[in-house]
């Protein structure tokens, strides 16, 4: 038998090309099989010639199970022996074999083939890898009973009540039924197919041309017309031709992988099940019982229908409820951890003392830039996962957002120390995900206070164990802190200074500070640094208390672009003073090294005030180019194609690497004044500082020691090759009239 096209090939075709092309193959073999079946009647072989078509779709099925090789073979073979049944059916009608009888032989053959049939497709329901759901089968039954009722009451109880033998009307009324049933369970899967798999539509076509010729036998049975003899043979043949046809499709062999799909539980189906319960109670109700027997039958039926449809119906209640337990369950937990989330974080939360532990890994943005969102949400699961073994099983672990999880006990403020440790160790611990090894740390704050039951109760601890982790972080990795009263007031006392800040460089409150940069070698003043100095309600603010909370706002955007054309507007008054081969050296902050638009910033200050960008120096940490690399990269190259030198400061207590200093577009690097200030003091000082020096004369880097204040010190460096040298001992920052004062007098 001819292979059909495979569903694959359908959908490289497009829906509507793929149906129109199954509609004019099942066409074809009914025009075909009436032709042939009509030459074979007349030459005196039509029974013949039926007959060799049933055998040979019994082969077909065969071979195709055997050339196929589905996974699930059983259902297949089921099919393949219920037209085996239907061939022994033909034959012994034929022959006129056990004719007599309540149920003639034939009939035996018949409804053993559609009870294989039916098997074969309750097999496919039982064994299907995804979650089993007796719904097709309940609902092929309901519409079997009422095909079943419909066919009796109109067609077959009048014979039966005429003739008062039962012989022609039990097969003829279950012929039907068995059709609508399997036609049923086959819509199903041409649903869960999205009508592309080509083996369940010639199933479905088998089925409904079998329903058409059995419906056509029960309407002759019940007194109504024969039909010619052609339909007979014409339904019959397509109906085994098309089963042949399913089991010799490659796509046959997706078949057991099909769901049952969603849509078949909805509205719709849903109206055709009520428009038959509807018609099956109208039709007895219209058409009075005639015996005995009659009324029984059809109590008998009914009492199947309602109890078929009262298990329907409780299925779909059980259904609901599963699906509303799942979406709540959804709505209050994370899909990538399992843990709770934030917003069912309420109800796990009693009326009460409780302790919060807030975690939150460290450079997981990192891991994410680096590896993909795929290990980054691996990470987090397998993190989670530590987590929640950590902790006791009556405490509560959610995942707040993102890379943040919250614990909530009843812990002491020692006990929840402990904790805490035992999650940043266990988190510290590294992670195999697949080929990638992974090692990330974790930052704790602890907080304890009274909380409320319900949503929101918890928020007050919450936040404070927030700021608890904020500061952990300040200490650096794998830190954890507990927000005291201590705490607090420095909590309290940052928040006033970020409050202050807002509005200060419109109020006039800044001022730039510059300190020199010398030649080791002459003492000349080469280079200034511009250091940002506060006034607020008349007294010096000290950087150490300011800077860093304007780096953890928004702020610093702000203040540094104002720091940058101030230090560049006097870098212009120093050169026009009689200073031309002065240079200026500008510190820049995180938030601003990751914004795209500093180059054109600088651009345009540069422009502003008629400077060049070779006279200007970025001074950027080695802990910024580390938190968001690639971004640093992109923004130092750009400012470096400007001409501005990009200074490396503070190098030697970050996080240092020849490998950065030979990718990132460094030309300066000022070495940390701790290592300075133990010369004289710490022999491997010396041996630490002469290999910075030679480290960057080789890499044609220029060297600056910071923290020079002793003649001894600046003996050491000039000696070791340091090509500039800062420090008190060149003085201390000081406005720019200052220097220009001194400048002025040196003349």
């Amino acid at each position: 038998m001819t292979e059909t096209v495979d569903a694959r090939d359908d959908a490289a075709r497009g829906p509507n090309r793929g149906a129109r092309t199954f509609v004019i193959q099942v066409v074809s073999v009914a025009l075909a099989l009436a032709l042939a079946s009509e030459v074979a009647r007349l030459l005196g072989v039509g029974s013949l010639f039926i007959g060799v078509v049933v055998f040979g779709s019994v082969i077909a099925v065969a071979a195709g199970i055997a050339r196929n090789r589905p996974r699930e073979p059983v259902m297949w073979w089921f099919v393949a022996t219920a037209l085996l049944m239907y061939l022994g059916a033909f034959v012994t009608g034929v022959c006129h074999w056990g004719s007599s009888g309540v149920v003639a032989l034939p009939d035996v053959f018949r409804l053993v083939g559609y009870v294989a049939m039916t098997v074969g497709l309750i097999w496919w329901i039982a064994n299907r890898r995804t979650q089993l759901d007796m719904t097709p089968l309940i609902d092929g039954v309901l519409i079997s009973l009422g095909v079943l009722l419909v066919t009796w009451v109109l067609f077959l109880s009048p014979v039966l009540s005429l003739t008062g033998t039962p012989e022609p009307a039990i097969p003829a009324g279950f012929y039907p039924a068995f059709n609508a049933g399997m036609l049923t369970l086959t819509m199903y899967l041409v649903v869960a197919s999205r009508g592309t798999n080509r083996s369940v539509l010639w199933m479905s076509v088998g089925f409904a041309v079998f329903f058409v010729g059995d419906m056509a036998a029960a309407v002759a049975v019940g007194g109504g017309p024969y039909p010619p003899a052609w339909l007979y043979d014409i339904t019959f043949g397509v109906g085994v031709v098309s089963f042949a046809a399913a089991a010799c499709n490659r796509s046959m062999t997706a078949v057991a992988d099909l769901p049952l799909p969603a849509l078949a539980r909805t509205g719709g189906r849903g109206a055709a099940l009520l428009a038959l319960l509807v018609t099956c109670a109208l039709v007895p109700l219209l058409i009075t019982a005639t015996t005995r027997a009659d009324l029984v039958f059809r109590t008998v039926i009914l009492m199947l229908v309602v109890l078929v449809t009262f298990l329907r119906g409780e299925r779909a209640l059980r259904r609901a409820q599963r699906s509303e337990d799942r979406a709540r369950h959804d709505a209050g937990h994370d899909s990538l951890t399992g843990l709770p989330n934030r917003a069912a974080l309420g109800s796990y939360v009693a009326a009460g003392d409780s302790t919060v532990l807030f975690v939150d890994l460290d450079n997981f943005k990192i891991v994410n830039d680096s590896y993909g969102h795929r290990v980054g949400d691996d990470l987090i699961a397998a993190a989670a996962s530590r987590i929640r073994t950590a902790v006791a099983p009556g405490d509560t672990v959610v995942r707040y957002s993102g890379d943040e999880f919250v614990v909530v006990t009843d812990l002491d403020r020692a006990s929840s120390e402990s904790l805490a440790r035992n999650i940043i160790d266990s988190v510290s611990r590294p992670f195999a995900l697949g080929p990638i090894i992974l090692y990330v740390t974790a930052a704790v704050g602890i907080a304890r206070g009274a909380t409320k039951a319900g949503p929101g109760g918890l928020d007050d601890v919450i936040r404070e164990a927030d700021t608890a982790m904020y500061y952990a972080k300040k200490r650096g990795a794998g830190a954890l802190s507990y927000f005291d009263e201590s705490l607090r007031h420095t909590a309290m006392r940052e928040l006033a200074v970020a409050t202050a800040l807002r509005g200060a460089v419109a109020r006039g409150e800044f001022e730039v500070y510059y300190q020199p940069i010398v030649a080791t070698r002459s003492r000349r003043t080469l280079v200034f640094e511009a250091l940002l100095r506060w006034h607020h309600d008349g007294v010096l603010v000290s950087p150490g208390d300011f800077v860093p909370v304007a780096e953890s706002t928004n702020i610093i955007e702000e203040i540094g672009a104002w720091v940058l054309d101030t230090a560049i507007a006097d870098l212009a008054r120093l050169r026009a003073d009689g200073h031309p081969d002065v240079s200026m050296s500008v510190n820049v902050s995180a938030k601003q090294l990751r914004d795209d638009s500093l180059p054109g910033l600088v651009r345009e200050t540069l422009a502003k005030h008629g400077v060049n960008g070779d006279c200007l120096g970025l001074e950027v940490t080695e802990s910024m180019l580390v938190d968001d690399a690639q971004k640093a990269e992109s923004v130092l190259v750009a400012l470096a194609a400007q001409g501005v030198l990009v200074v490396l400061d503070d190098f030697g207590t970050g996080y240092s690497s020849l490998s950065r200093l030979r990718n990132m577009p460094i030309s300066v690097l000022k070495i940390d004044k701790s290592f300075v200030a133990e010369i004289g003091h710490a022999p491997s000082a010396l041996s630490l500082l002469a290999a910075i020096t030679s480290m960057a004369e080789a890499m044609s880097i220029t060297a600056v020691a910071e923290g020079v204040e002793t003649e001894q010190q600046m003996a050491v460096i000039t000696e070791m090759g340091c090509t500039f040298a800062q420090g008190f001992l060149f003085g201390r920052p000081a406005p720019l009239d200052t220097w220009l004062s001194a400048q002025n007098r040196q003349r």
